[in-house]
């Protein structure tokens, strides 16, 4: 099922006219691409056989003179493999949490390494508390 923004993605390199409208025909080919592709993706999920053995039957006959991104194109198709709820999965941009290390450490004050390496050992231990040091390696109260 198509979300909003598979929707938004998808008609992203569709051209509109003056009024912001789509053409039928051109909405009804990508529409149809991407089915394909969706059905590709689950033939090989049935199948157990990777998605880049299902040719697309359109980059069989390779032609320079032929446009195959342009949607007017009669042998029109989509560079991608997956169906667009995978495409946008693979290629989202995942953003770093700046606080994440601020909760660890306190990056702007000096600390000696021996402040450091205690810093560290709490921290280990709050988060690893059943861990078994080598010192302690015989004691059957560790798991």
């Amino acid at each position: 099922m198509y979300t909003r923004e598979h929707v938004v993605e998808l008609l992203k390199p569709l051209e509109t006219d003056y009024y912001g409208r789509y053409e039928f025909n051109d909405l009804q080919k990508l529409i149809l691409e991407d089915r394909r592709l969706r059905m590709n993706y689950w033939t090989s999920k049935i199948t157990h056989k990777p998605i880049e053995k299902f040719k697309n039957p359109n980059l069989l006959n390779i032609n320079e003179k032929v446009d195959r991104n342009d949607i007017k194109n009669p042998y029109f198709t989509l560079s991608r493999i997956l169906p667009i709820s995978l495409h946008m999965e693979k290629t989202k941009v995942i953003s770093t949490d700046g606080t994440y290390d601020k909760l660890h450490f306190d990056f702007k004050s000096k600390y000696l390494m021996s402040q450091q390496d205690q810093i560290v050992e709490r921290q280990i231990g709050k988060d690893f508390h059943r861990v078994a040091g080598i010192e302690n390696a015989h004691d059957n109260t560790l798991a």
